[in-house]
């Protein structure tokens, strides 16, 4: 487990709480050359035109909605692309196996526990299945016809966005246009759950095991949560507000997020399309940016944390490993987000402490695991102070005679 914060302990001052680090992510590039094409095979040699959605079934195969490619695109674990179904460059509608099945800009994508796909279909206005073996079939709608009618199968009427699923095969779709949610049964049965009141511009849907729905609202610049029973609220983020900042709840700004994935701990990620940045949300409303960087610019390159660059991030998915996958839209490439192992993560100084420190002993207590071994380090240098092994009470103390100052004093902290 990773260190989350420390406390400063003395004589004659409050106890003050500091948040050392969020997890931190390698991004690399998992599949797509980053030239715009439809050609299968190796990862690194494959192309993809603009990809908008992936999703990750529970053998780890990568599917990503190609979505000009008008294909259903296949990434093995042992990183070989294929096109599972649709033939690139030809848009329309026809249900069928592999090639010979035709979508019109597929959007939203889920992978359900029985292995089958369900795509968002949205220039055909429908949901298509699509089974492991790469036969396609129109679920719900009616390619063409446009709308917001529930009922069954090729009675209802729908609009396109991004899908989710339940852990009993229930689909949920955001209707973009129509600004609405809606759940559809196994047994193709579409009903409205939510909306259109206080929904901007809905794009991003994510389910928590409670229930809970959160939305990516883009053109609202907010992540909402919708309750059991239909109310929504902002979870973070401020209603026409958009910004990058982070923070807590309604603290944070966002600038028109898309896609949205929630991980088995309960936090969020959100592809926060109009600042080319991958964002956590803990499950109680911390935001941090742990991809990329708010500046105004876009690029391609990997690394770790605001190293990385995106263009145009629309969909966002999560193993059960905690990996994360990017559709990295305009650079026509799948991106990877790979946890870095706590012995090898860096922490960046964040406590900054200006007080006139008399010269006594004072403790850090730091919270991590048990038998954890960890430095603690003063301004630039990790020398100086102590190494330490946090004890079976689950904590630590460090001792350190501060300097009779008034100058700053930066802490930093790293596993060992």
């Amino acid at each position: 487990m990773i260190i989350e914060r420390y406390l400063i302990l003395g004589w004659a001052f409050s106890v003050s709480t500091f948040e050392l680090c969020a997890q931190q992510y390698l991004l690399s590039t998992l599949a797509g050359s980053g030239t715009i094409g439809s050609r299968d095979g190796p990862a690194l040699t494959a192309q993809f035109y603009y990809p908008f959605q992936a999703c990750v079934d529970p053998a780890g195969n990568l599917y990503v909605s190609d979505t000009f490619n008008n294909v259903i695109r296949k990434v093995t674990p042992a990183g070989i692309v294929t096109t599972l179904a649709g033939l690139a460059g030809s848009q329309g509608n026809m249900d069928g196996q592999g090639s010979t099945a035709r979508f019109y800009h597929p959007d939203g994508i889920v992978a359900t526990k029985a292995g089958d796909l369900y795509v968002s279909d949205a220039a055909n206005y429908t949901i298509r299945k699509v089974t492991q073996d790469g036969v396609v079939s129109t679920f719900v709608g009616k390619a063409g016809a446009s709308g917001s009618v529930d009922g069954i199968g090729s009675e209802a009427r729908l609009s396109g966005g991004e899908l989710n699923s339940d852990s009993e095969g229930n689909l949920y779709l955001v209707d973009v246009d129509n600004r609405r949610i809606r759940k559809v049964t196994m047994s193709s049965v579409m009903t409205t759950i939510a909306g259109p009141a206080g929904f901007y511009d809905p794009r991003g849907i994510a389910l928590a095991s409670d229930g809970t729905i959160y939305v990516a609202d883009g053109g609202g610049h907010t992540i909402q949560k919708v309750t059991s029973d239909g109310t929504i609220t902002i979870f973070a983020g401020k209603a026409s507000t958009p910004g990058s900042q982070d923070g807590v709840g309604t603290a944070a700004r966002f600038s028109n997020p898309q896609g949205i994935a929630i991980d088995d701990l309960g936090n969020l990620f959100v592809a926060n399309l109009g600042n080319n940045t991958i964002r956590k949300i803990t499950p109680t409303g911390v935001v941090t940016t742990i991809a990329g960087i708010a500046d105004g610019t876009y690029g391609y390159v990997d690394g770790v944390g605001s190293v990385a660059r995106f263009n145009a991030p629309y969909g966002v998915a999560v193993d059960q490993r905690g990996n994360l996958y990017v559709a990295d839209t305009k650079n026509n490439v799948i991106r990877k987000g790979t946890p870095i192992p706590p012995s090898m993560q860096i922490y960046p100084a964040r406590s900054k402490l200006a007080v006139a420190w008399p010269l006594w002993a004072s403790n850090f207590v730091l919270e991590g695991n048990v038998n954890l071994s960890v430095a603690v380090g003063l301004n630039n240098s990790w020398l100086g102070i102590t190494n330490g092994i946090f004890s079976d009470t689950n904590s630590s103390n460090f001792i350190y005679s501060f300097p009779a100052t008034n100058s700053a004093q930066i802490f930093r902290l790293r596993n060992q």
